[in-house]
């Protein structure tokens, strides 16, 4: 649960229990290097999910440093 605090203006949030289990399944497929879609209705914590989200990918996952990988390949074979 460490990995799924939030602090905005000093205030501190944690996910709702779908939003962390939503997190977590997204996770699983990005490991896997699959792709899917989380669905959100009006008032669901879209914007946390997706912050927890992208603060996780940041932070080592194999995602982002793939996409690293194939930008600067696509930058050396457009010079």
């Amino acid at each position: 649960m460490h990995d799924f605090v939030l602090f905005d203006g000093g205030i501190k949030k944690l996910p709702r229990p779908y939003q962390y289990f939503g997190v977590k399944a997204a996770q699983g497929k990005v490991r896997q290097r699959q792709g899917g879609i989380l669905w959100h209705t009006q008032g669901s914590g879209k914007s946390i999910v997706m912050l927890l989200l992208a603060k996780w990918m940041n932070e080592g996952s194999a995602a982002p440093r793939t996409r690293t990988r194939r930008l600067r390949c696509w930058g050396a074979a457009s010079k």
